[in-house]
């Protein structure tokens, strides 16, 4: 059985000594610049989960979602899930169930493999799916873009890891 407290802990390392830390590749910027605030602000909340229950897990959080958190971290072991099958399944709940409900799900998986320096970055050891506010998350990236924190981005990248969110955004409220 896995021990939550060690889950957490192995997660709030990674914030300090990866997310948050000045990347020169970056302009300077950490990773992702918003995580540590949320993390001391007490703002957000882990669960693990089990690969097969994903889908479930992810249609439960769009009915209950609570904005006393900044963000849900879902979290499991790598052979409980693939890299293709959480790949698949986050992007159609994306568009499907969780973009309605002004929310979007993004991945880090251990198996990652991407020739994008940034869409590879993972914190190694678990499948990690993050569940945030989709607009919140969209202001936030603007707020960024301002700052001068995509500019050496290829637009590859920015497609594989911004835009697209965007697009749910457009879609969503086309329907």
């Amino acid at each position: 059985m896995t021990d939550i407290n060690q889950v957490k802990e192995y997660i709030w390392d990674w914030v300090n000594n990866y997310l948050n830390v000045p990347n020169p590749d970056l302009a300077g910027f950490p990773p992702c610049p918003y995580s540590r605030k949320v993390m001391l602000e007490n703002r957000f909340e882990i669960r693990w989960f089990q690969g097969a229950d994903l889908l479930q897990v992810l249609t439960e959080i769009a009915k209950t979602w609570s904005d006393d958190i900044e963000v849900m971290i879902l979290v499991t072991d790598p052979r409980n899930i693939s890299y293709n099958d959480t790949n698949d399944l986050i992007t159609e709940v994306n568009k499907t169930i969780l973009a309605k409900e002004n929310l979007v799900a993004l991945r880090d998986h251990p198996d990652t493999v991407s020739d994008l320096p940034r869409s590879s970055a993972t914190n190694g050891k678990y499948v990690l799916v993050f569940v945030q506010r989709l607009k919140k998350l969209n202001e936030a990236t603007e707020q960024l873009s301002k700052n001068g924190y995509y500019q050496h981005w290829s637009n590859e990248e920015l497609e594989d890891i911004v835009n697209w969110r965007f697009r749910l955004v457009n879609n969503d409220s086309k329907q």
